[in-house]
């Protein structure tokens, strides 16, 4: 009887630990996902504004000559 309920406790120990595991991969997919996306949105972003600094810089020297 002991036996069995010792087995009994291991097995659902283990059993949460994986149900864990699974969340916690889960959780980490969502959370990279996340960050491609804004990492997207902000690679364009500062794209945009590393040309318009460089029209105006073009714009400057053109002016000064």
């Amino acid at each position: 009887m002991i036996d069995h309920l010792l087995t009994l406790s291991q097995d659902l120990t283990d059993h949460a630990i994986e149900i864990h595991d699974r969340q916690m991969m889960v959780l980490q997919a969502k959370g990279r996902k996340t960050q491609e996306e804004m990492q997207k949105q902000n690679g364009k972003s500062v794209n945009e504004k590393v040309v318009h600094y460089a029209d105006i810089g073009a714009a400057l020297i053109t002016a000064k000559e």
